[in-house]
């Protein structure tokens, strides 16, 4: 039974039981002798509620009144032990949000010239292997050409994705970060040539990001990723890098 609804419920059953005796009182006013003889109506009352007739409508009232205040307290510590069982679940098989792949699509230049629709872009595919609900707030994407030192010269193609969502255990989802077409053609197209003629590469396209999610306690994790595209094989590697790569 849901607690809010309890006082209505109480005041319904009251009604119910107080009625007929309330009835009976107006009954013995009427039937009463008037002037200064009449008895007192509430002296009337009183004897007819606590007549022998009425004895068990009043004990079956007050039986009923315990009765509900002793399921109230029940349903409030049921309800109290739920809000921690539910607690402790959340703390024991925790969601954990991971990056399962990242694709470039179109993979090389040459399929993005057949296309001809002008669009690159990077699908990175989420999912929840944890055991309870993941509560997906933001997920920051980037795509940035490095040098070979490590450091960063230049972001292709960046992205804040700020709609919630929810990821279910085993659930997945897809995010889309989309890249100028024709300057990361110049781009890739430079590496590919360098690959096939087997000179220095001399840019790192990586796809980095952040996935800020929260538990069914609220406590904010994240997980972050870091993909460095590999022109030889045509698909992103992971980066072994703890500050890069990580789940909290």
């Amino acid at each position: 039974m849901n607690l809010r609804r309890m006082p209505r419920f109480i005041a319904i059953f009251i009604l119910l039981f107080a009625a007929p005796l309330i009835y009976g009182q107006v009954d013995a006013s009427r039937a009463a002798p008037q002037g200064d003889t009449a008895p007192n109506p509430s002296a009337v009352y009183l004897a007819r509620l606590f007549s022998p007739e009425n004895l068990p409508t009043v004990a079956l009232f007050l039986v009923g009144i315990f009765g509900i205040i002793v399921a109230n307290g029940t349903l409030h510590a049921i309800e109290e032990q739920s809000k921690i069982s539910n607690a402790i679940l959340a703390t024991q098989f925790r969601p954990r949000v991971i990056v399962r792949s990242v694709k470039l699509d179109p993979s090389s230049c040459a399929i993005y010239d057949r296309r001809g629709d002008g669009s690159w872009k990077i699908e990175v595919l989420l999912t929840n292997v944890g055991g309870t609900l993941s509560h997906v707030q933001r997920c920051d994407v980037s795509f940035d050409l490095y040098a070979e030192n490590g450091s960063p010269y230049e972001t292709v193609g960046a992205q804040t994705l700020d709609e919630p969502f929810v990821l279910r255990p085993g659930d997945r989802h897809s995010l889309e970060l989309k890249l100028p077409g024709d300057k990361f053609r110049t781009i890739l197209h430079a590496m590919e040539t360098a690959f096939a003629n087997h000179t220095t590469k001399l840019v790192w396209p990586t796809c980095r990001g952040t996935i800020v999610y929260h538990d069914e306690n609220g406590f904010e994790r994240r997980t972050g990723f870091a993909r460095q595209w590999e022109i030889e094989t045509k698909h992103f590697k992971l980066i072994d890098d703890p500050e890069n790569e990580y789940t909290d």
